[in-house]
């Protein structure tokens, strides 16, 4: 195992829904936040949306670990969410990252 696989992972995750559907994928992903928060590894996990784009949706979280992240990555409630807001989502990404200084 590599010094970096025991680091915290900090990610940004960006989703933009689709014109008209802001208000329901606000509400599933203020939905999702508290079964996050419950999750092994959990540190930081926020929602935030763009003061300028009401339909740009912005998380910031901080895991224990790579393996904690990426087991949250495929966690089932992610699955449901994704099942259920889908079709309010225009684009969607995140990026996982180290800190370095």
């Amino acid at each position: 195992m590599s010094t970096t696989d025991t680091q915290p992972v900090y990610c940004v995750a960006f989703n933009i829904a689709k014109p008209g559907c802001e208000d329901k994928l606000r509400d599933a992903l203020l939905e999702l936040v508290p079964q996050v928060h419950q999750e092994e590894g959990f540190v930081r996990y926020d929602l935030h949306q763009d003061l300028d784009d009401p339909r740009r949706f912005v998380i910031t979280e901080q895991w224990r670990d790579r393996a904690t992240f990426d087991a949250h990555t495929c966690a089932p409630l992610v699955k449901v969410f994704e099942a259920k807001a889908g079709a309010w989502i225009e684009s969607g990404f995140y990026h996982p990252l180290a800190r370095i200084s």
